[in-house]
Parts: C-alpha cells; structure tokens; sequence
C-alpha cells in the first residue's frame, strides 16, 4: 500500500512510461514477439521489480529486510 505522496506519484509516472514502451513495442513486434517483451517489462518494472525496490526505499528498508540509517555517514565523525 502506497502511503507517502511522492511515492504514489512515481508509481504514477512509472505507469505511464510503462503504457508507452508497451504500445510502442506492440507496433514493432509480433504476437508473441509482444508477449514475451510485455513479460520482460512487467517483471522489470512491476510490482515484483522496480516498483517493489521503490516500497522498499520509501520504507527505508534494504532489498533483505533489514533498516539502514541512511545518516549515519553524517553522524560518524572522520
């Protein structure tokens, strides 16, 4: 579930590119030439790819679950 602003409006923006690369792919390829790429982009891009790594930045989590303090390289003195 998207909570955060921003992250809807990427998810948003990501969906609209996602429609074009699709149509544009769907006027070049054939049938199945199409569905495999649609495939591709899908698992890519999708709820299971890019979009699922976007959750996990927005949580502040890392890709195995564990939190990261992403100030911590600021708070260590040299």
């Amino acid at each position: 579930m998207v909570n955060d602003p921003m992250q809807a409006e990427l998810l948003t923006l990501l969906g609209a590119h996602k429609r074009r690369i699709l149509d544009t792919a769907r006027v070049g390829l054939g049938d199945a030439q199409f569905e495999a790429f649609r495939n591709v982009v899908l698992d890519e891009l999708g709820k299971s790819g890019f979009e699922k790594e976007l959750e996990l930045a927005f949580s502040g989590k890392e890709r195995d679950g564990k939190g990261r303090n992403i100030y911590a390289s600021k708070e260590v003195p040299e």
